[in-house]
């Protein structure tokens, strides 16, 4: 009978409706309709799209069980249904190898493997239901999303869209008897949410307040209903024991005491805050430097509700719990929290605003003479909330005429008062503010008139709301930077914006709690960084030295080598160029302005063309081709699918390379006369592709064909270069390279957010050289992640607008005795951001047996080298488990390099030996 009662109480708290038995379809799963739904996307096209969410009573009760049984830990389990409509239907749901205090980018790789098998197999019996989404516990703090779980989602509805994400808190659900929960979709990137008004209210932990505030525009809550169908009441009547009747019929105040104990403690800090911010603040708010404060116009709605009424309504909620856990030991329907939908969030006011304080754009030329490289970057948002970057905010003339007044002028630090203990140069206009002291001293001054321009311009983009009062100009040589830091609080306003003049160069925010979060933008010449919200204040804002450093030149016009009709002072002046790049640090940009490789809409379409295909259902990417030891890499790699090293590396791949007309194919095939790095590529299936294409037949193969095809053309321009810059005759590193198309070939990657733990258990790419003659790199995306080592240190290499990046590889580095450097690079990520590149691999012939090009002084060098190209990079794994006996094969790497140079081992055998080393069986560790 207690378990007859237990199992009504929770489906009427629950309102779980029993349909009617002739509408038990909604089980029903039609593959083709669903197959329409998923082809036609109307999601895509609406960010509201998904009202709605159904959950059967079997899947809202195995994923309560589920979370309830992690106690503190966060679990992480996915969930099968389909579409209906606007609303998303859950059928079932199953629990995934995931827990942790918060579910990171590791544990999803783990699970993302385990859900793939599980969906494959279950499918084979006949559940032909999709995953349709995720759920995790918040134990004991409510429904929302974290920032973690935001960044989670937004690659689910990308990559395998439609998604949901569900959370439930075991702990209220416990304490309340109605299951706590909460159904989200994110915005898509750069999406503006409507600004709505308060909704209805939730207890958020003071400790999760940030976290919560920070992210909850990203993503909303969808409606939740739950429904019962026959087949449910059947196996409910089964499966609900004494073990479902404990976990759902507990009194909170025996089973929960910790959790209760908890809520009392945060509700005594909010009230310890509020006491002293209240004591702080002027009589008019919270305003800064002693000042009567106020909050904006625009903020009124969310001061409707004070401090004081949260703290109390939490209050009320923690004392109606506690009496009726007292009077009915069981489960009842006593709501703690009143929705778990709400937004809105018991957070202090600002401490200051544009109008009425201190707010610096902080100018920072870069005047020394050293610059690592120059950049271009696309305005607007930059994936941190509150942070935006707008091109060209003055023009060339401005910048040049504002430097010069700049120059005419007085600067302190460097041992000048009023900063001299400042180890750079700087200028205060409107208050002096010292380092020192960290406050404003002496008394407030006009602005000079040659900011009027700028103070315009600020006030028409509305940037601020009223002219600001301060600025600081910053000098920073190379080798200089400044350490992250939050701009005091107190002193200056809520918006900071800076201008970056004479070069560009890479700020760094690091949070203020998580120092491994950290996200890098780049800020080209003449451009303004605006920094409000969690920019502002949840980020310290830095320019390492290491990123300033920048040198002019690296983006070298290459027209004379693609053009045939350019003369010979214009390829050597080119050469010239690709000389002094290549020996001071083997990687720089090359550009093309009449090569169709380089324009904006073919780079477009490549981008498009990589992001669909990496944005193809999970299981149906494990149905493509994938790539198999031996040297030929031919199609899909998966996540962890290779690594240079024992670190798991977070991207997926494509890779593919020329396509050989049919004809010949099968003539090479008959003859045997294809080399090991000579094949077909292994493309999708018909299906697939007849989907890539999005109705233009074999548009999908063409783009990539054509964008293969190019590059290759460019890197055989650069070959002309090279040998110039050699002193050689122009054609001679090219008539070794007759056929390189056939062999070389090119990857798509796709790289995937992760938090760098500091453990260097996983990276997007880990740090080595590249084998072969040249790289060329496209990196679309504006997300920095491509770093290169150079003087004992990591240097960004962002993306460079209608640009390829190269880097020498090893066997021309050692063809040169390492005159041309091979450069130490990886792929890291910003934590927050996935990110694609397509790198082409470019190879001289397969039985190229190449002298050394250089002069007889160069010789020996390549033997100190870090090459990859003559490092063991098999996994440590296997190198224990090899019981074969290799001393004979045993050689430093001078003796490698010699065997190499002097024609006894040729290029294309050793390439098919080093590929073996990196591909990791099964795709993962």
């Amino acid at each position: 009978m207690d378990a007859i009662n237990a199992r009504k109480n929770f489906e009427f708290i629950n309102n779980i409706k029993s349909i009617n038995p002739e509408l038990d379809h909604i089980y029903h799963f039609d593959e083709a309709e669903q197959k329409r739904i998923l082809n036609e996307s109307p999601w895509k096209k609406d960010p509201h799209y998904f009202t709605d969410i159904k959950i059967s009573a079997v899947a809202l009760i195995k994923m309560v069980m589920h979370a309830r049984s992690g106690g503190s830990i966060e679990v992480m389990g996915m969930m099968q249904g389909k579409v209906q409509g606007n609303t998303i239907i859950i059928m079932d749901a199953f629990a995934l190898p995931v827990e942790g205090t918060e579910t990171r980018v590791n544990a999803q790789a783990e699970g993302y493997e385990y859900m793939v098998q599980y969906m494959t197999k279950i499918k084979e019996v006949g559940r032909l239901e999709n995953a349709i989404g995720w759920y995790h516990s918040h134990p004991g703090y409510g429904c929302w999303l974290s920032g973690i779980d935001v960044n989670t989602q937004m690659q689910n509805q990308q990559f395998q869209d439609p998604f949901v994400a569900v959370v439930i808190d075991p702990n209220r659900t416990i304490s309340a008897g109605k299951v706590e929960i909460g159904a989200f979709r994110t915005y898509p990137e750069g999406y503006k949410a409507p600004d709505e008004g308060p909704s209805e209210y939730q207890t958020i932990p003071l400790s999760k307040i940030e976290d919560f505030g920070v992210h909850c525009k990203q993503y909303y809550p969808l409606e939740i209903s739950h429904f019962k169908s026959t087949l449910d009441t059947q196996l409910l009547d089964q499966l609900w024991n004494k073990y479902w009747v404990n976990t759902l019929s507990q009194s909170p105040l025996l089973s929960n005491r910790e959790y209760a104990a908890r809520q009392m403690s945060d509700l005594a800090e909010k009230l310890q805050m509020t006491a002293t911010m209240a004591s702080r603040a002027g009589p008019g708010g919270f305003g800064p430097m002693g000042a009567p404060g106020h909050f904006p116009k625009d903020k009124k709605k969310k001061q409707e509700e004070s401090q004081l009424s949260k703290i109390t309504r939490d209050s009320n909620k923690i004392s109606v719990e506690a009496t009726h856990g007292l009077i009915s030991q069981v489960l009842k329907n006593v709501l703690f929290t009143a929705n778990p939908h709400q937004k809105e969030v018991s957070a202090l006011g600002p401490l200051g605003d544009a109008d009425t304080v201190l707010s610096p754009p902080s100018s920072m030329p870069q005047p020394g003479p050293t610059h690592l490289m120059q950049f271009s970057t696309m305005s607007g948002t930059t994936g941190l909330e509150g942070l935006e970057v707008l091109n060209d905010f003055v023009t060339a003339e401005e910048e040049s005429l504002l430097i010069q007044e700049l120059d005419a002028r007085d600067w302190a630090g460097k041992g000048i008062e009023p900063n001299p203990e400042m180890k750079r140069r700087h200028q205060h206009y409107g208050g002096v503010f010292s380092y020192r002291l960290r406050r404003v001293v002496g008394d407030m001054k006009q602005l000079p008139t040659m900011f009027d321009f700028l103070t315009q311009r600020l006030l028409e983009r509305r940037i601020y709301s009223s002219s600001p009062n301060s600025i600081i100009v910053n000098e920073y040589e190379a080798g200089q930077g400044i350490m992250p830091h939050v701009d005091a609080p107190k002193l200056f306003g809520s918006t900071i914006t800076a201008l970056s003049l004479l070069s560009a160069c890479v700020m760094t925010f690091q949070h203020v709690k998580d120092p491994h979060l950290v996200h890098r933008v780049l800020l080209p010449r003449r451009s303004l960084v605006v920094m409000n919200g969690a920019s502002r204040y949840v980020y310290k804002h830095g320019i390492s030295k290491d990123l300033v450093e920048y040198v002019d030149g690296l983006e070298i016009d290459i027209s004379p080598l693609l053009d045939a009709a350019s003369t010979g002072p214009e390829k050597q002046h080119v050469a010239i160029a690709l000389l002094d790049a290549f020996t001071t640090y083997g990687v720089f940009y090359i550009t093309s302005p009449t090569h169709p490789v380089f324009s904006s809409q073919k780079i477009a379409e490549i981008l498009d063309a990589t992001s669909r295909l990496f944005a193809l259902d999970a299981a149906e990417k494990t149905h493509i081709p994938k790539i198999a030891p031996g040297g030929f890499t031919r199609g899909y790699v998966p996540i962890g699918g290779e690594s240079g090293s024992a670190t798991k590396e977070l991207k997926e791949g494509f890779s593919y390379g020329y396509e050989w007309p049919s004809t010949e194919l099968q003539a090479k095939l008959a003859d045997n006369s294809l080399n090991k790095l000579q094949g077909p590529n292994s493309w999708p299936s018909q299906e697939t592709l007849d989907r890539l294409d999005k109705g233009q037949q074999d548009a999908f193969k063409s783009t990539l064909q054509e964008f293969y095809l190019n590059v290759c053309q460019v890197a055989k321009g650069l070959l002309q270069g090279i040998s110039l810059a050699l002193a050689l005759p122009e054609n001679e590193l090219a008539k070794y390279c007759t056929s390189s198309e056939t062999i070389s070939f090119m990857r798509l990657f796709h790289y995937l957010p992760y938090v760098d733990q500091g453990d260097a258990a996983q990276i997007g790419s880990s740090a080595h050289t590249d084998w072969g003659f040249l790289t060329l790199i496209l990196s679309p995306c504006k997300t920095v992640g491509l770093q290169l080592f150079h003087d004992n240190s990591w240097h960004d290499v962002p993306s460079v607008d209608n640009t390829l990046v190269v880097n020498g590889g090893d066997y021309l580095s050692l063809l040169t005795g390492g005159k041309l450097i091979s450069p130490l690079h990886r792929v890291v990520s910003n934590g927050m951001e996935e990110r694609y590149s397509m790198c082409c691999f470019y190879y001289p012939d397969y039985h190229s047996k190449i002298p050394l090009l250089v002069q007889e002084e160069f010789k020996g060098q390549a033997a100190t080298g870090n090459y990859s190209l003559l490092r063991d990079q098999r996994s440590e794994e296997e190198v224990i488990n090899d019981t074969k006996d290799h001393s004979a094969d045993a050689q430093d790497a001078r003796s490698v390099a010699s065997k190499l140079l002097n024609g006894d081992i040729n290029f294309g055998d050793y390439i098919v030996s080093k590929w073996t080393q990196v591909y990791r069986k099964g795709g993962s560790y």
